[in-house]
This record gives C-alpha cells, structure tokens and sequence, in this order.
C-alpha cells in the first residue's frame, strides 16, 4: 500500500477485508460459546437427574401436564 503506484483504492479494499474478517471472528466465537454452553446445560441436567433420582420420563410427563 506505500508503493507510490498503488491506487487509492487499495486501502478502503484492505479496510473492508480487515472487517468482514472481524465480522467473521466474532460470530465463530459467539457460535462455539453458545455450543459450549449448550453442552454445559445438558451435562448439568444429566447430573441433576442423576442426584435427583428422576428419570427422562419422569421430566417429559410433568412436562405433559
């Protein structure tokens, strides 16, 4: 981009790339923290029900009601 024959151009190019890659970042990170938190509620539950003593059953007929 110093190179004296560059056009003007270049630069709002460069800056565009930059952000869209930003962009980019941002939502593959927000994705795996959503996917890790998911895993995170369903380990829980799983432990719940386990100290709990209630079975998948059990959540899906109270459910019901």
């Amino acid at each position: 981009m110093e190179h004296p024959l560059c056009p003007a151009e270049v630069a709002r190019i460069v800056e565009d790339h930059d952000t869209a890659k930003a962009e980019e970042a941002k939502a593959r990170k927000a994705e795996r923290a959503a996917e890790r938190e998911k895993k995170e509620r369903a380990k829980f539950e799983e432990l719940r029900r386990k100290f709990e003593g209630t079975s998948a059953g059990d959540d899906e007929a109270v459910a019901d009601e």
